[in-house]
């Protein structure tokens, strides 16, 4: 397993609940704010991002609303 530098979560499940967690405690208009979580190819375990995901979406995939 690689070392990466984002907040690493174990499953799916972990990091869906920090994502709503986190986009529950944002002010309207702050900066960053985490949009959707994915599963990383160098660690194995998932992140979060602030990037909109482009495309269709793949079934890992949840967009914050």
């Amino acid at each position: 397993m690689a070392d990466c530098i984002k907040a690493r979560y174990p499953n799916r499940w972990a990091a869906s609940q920090a994502l709503h967690a986190i986009r529950g405690k944002v002010e309207p208009g702050a900066g960053k704010v985490p949009k959707a979580l994915y599963p990383c190819q160098k660690c194995g375990c998932w992140h979060l991002t602030s990037k909109k995901l482009s495309g269709q979406p793949r079934r890992w995939e949840v967009l914050a609303r």
